[in-house]
């Protein structure tokens, strides 16, 4: 195969895009709307996923980078953007759905310096694959890596191990005791990592089926193993669906079947996500929109609190001394069996105080508050404008790295990140949590994959 150009054009246009939309939102644009930012934001992703599709790289679909981009660009700039635009067009259409707070945190999140530095931070994400394939000039991969044979096996295995530890997580959080011991703690924790990893093994197993009905049945299946995933670990759970049918859609050689494919699977995930908004207790009160009032709340109010907590990080950070160094975070890669006294990395109800101007009356005795200031607001927080450029700096660079092995790796390597997916696309979490829950994660799905080969060696042994 020849290699490409050092640079293709796709990619030379969408990182000058990324630094040109990044710069002028935060350092030359001083008029009020930012209208412009966000629909070049959108342009930007449309250019990566179509140079990337007709590039044949669809394993870059699989880049934890362009997924958290497009995460952070869909809630917190085009959706409430959306959303306003609506209310001031078509009231009548989401009255009843927005609460009296929800109209106080859009204005302080509309077109401030908070939504700038998001518009700046996804087009920097977006651009991290362009990056990836110009590193990787000359190392192009079209089509599928090798899937070993005994995949199927492993991903039957990794499923039976999350049945079994989702299985006794509920058994015990339903009927059983207080779980005492740290170990069997930790232990029933790796419930998650271990479906969304056995979701993953079986999505790169079944792509060599080539038979259109099995694919969409299994698509079902998937988004509603995300409505699962969704009720336990939130929005982004639906990361690991849309990045995984993504990846399936661009495999085919007839477009029309990932299409059919996307959209089957699409509809699933909204239905998921309708019903399980609605089982939220929180989300329901609004009577009048029964059904639909509880996902406003999900996919919009939350994320507009978010927002307005964030540019209150921005405004106030300066009235107060850092509390730590630049990369304070970094604690978050230490698991806590092997640092027993780490300090907790649980801030919501400390944030929701100084960020969110929720007082104590609002923060429920013992139960940690769910207020968040994003992966931008916490390290700016406690380490000032230096944390946030180390703390950014760390996440883009591993974010690449993890997508040059979603491209390169193999079969097990490009499972894991997807698995992956839910954890690194989260930009709602802290920057500290998001490092230790991801860490958390990887090594809970290592240790499956490693136990499910140790038993085949054992096998192959016996024959």
């Amino acid at each position: 195969m020849t290699p490409r150009p050092a640079l293709a054009r796709w990619e030379s246009v969408a990182i000058g895009a990324a630094i040109a939309i990044a710069s002028a939102s935060l350092f030359v644009w001083s008029m009020g709307d930012l209208w412009i930012f966000r629909l070049a934001v959108l342009v930007l992703a449309a250019l990566v996923f179509g140079g990337i599709l007709r590039e044949r790289a669809h394993p870059l679909l699989l880049s934890p980078a362009l997924w958290l981009g497009l995460w952070a660009a869909c809630l917190y700039v085009w959706i409430p953007a959306l959303f306003l635009a609506i209310h001031e067009t078509a009231p009548l259409v989401v009255e009843g759905a927005v609460t009296a707070r929800d109209y106080v945190n859009i204005k302080i999140w509309n077109d401030s310096v908070a939504e700038r530095s998001v518009i700046a931070f996804s087009a920097v994400a977006l651009a991290i694959p362009a990056l990836v394939s110009v590193l990787s000039s000359g190392r192009h991969v079209s089509g599928e890596r090798h899937t070993p044979q005994t995949s199927g096996a492993v991903a039957a295995a990794a499923a039976a191990i999350a049945g079994l530890l989702s299985g006794s997580r509920i058994a015990v959080q339903n009927w059983g005791q207080p779980v005492e011991g740290r170990v069997i703690g930790d232990l029933l924790d790796g419930a998650m990592p271990a479906l969304s990893l056995a979701m993953a093994l079986a999505m790169l197993t079944w792509l060599r089926v080539q038979r259109f009905g099995i694919l969409v049945i299994f698509n079902f299946t998937l988004a509603w193993l995300a409505g699962i995933l969704l009720w336990t670990h939130k929005l982004p759970a639906l990361i690991t669906l849309s990045g995984a049918v993504s990846y399936a859609a661009a495999v085919p050689q007839h477009l029309w079947r990932g299409v059919a494919g996307v959209l089957a699977v699409g509809m699933a995930a909204c239905t998921a996500l309708v019903i399980v908004s609605n089982m939220k207790p929180e989300y329901m009160e609004h009577p009048r929109l029964l059904i639909f009032g509880p996902v406003v709340q999900k996919i919009w109010g939350r994320q507009v609190d978010t927002g307005a907590c964030l540019q209150n990080v921005i405004d106030r950070h300066t009235s107060t001394t850092p509390h730590y160094g630049p990369t304070y975070f970094l604690t978050g890669l230490v698991p806590r069996f092997l640092w027993p006294e780490k300090p907790s990395l649980s801030q919501g109800s400390v944030y929701a105080i100084r960020f969110c101007d929720r007082t104590e009356t609002d923060i429920i005795p013992g139960r940690a508050h769910s207020a968040s200031i994003t992966l931008l607001g916490e390290p700016l927080a406690e380490a000032g404008i230096p944390g946030m450029l180390v703390g950014m700096a760390t996440v883009f660079v591993a974010l690449g790295a993890l997508s040059w092995g979603a491209w390169f790796g193999g079969f097990y390597t490009r499972s894991v990140t997807i698995a992956l997916l839910p954890w690194l696309a989260d930009f709602d979490q802290s920057l500290s949590f998001y490092i230790a829950n991801s860490t958390k994660a990887a090594l809970y799905m290592c240790g499956i994959l490693g136990v499910i080969k140790l038993g085949e060696c054992a096998l192959r042994r016996r024959r």
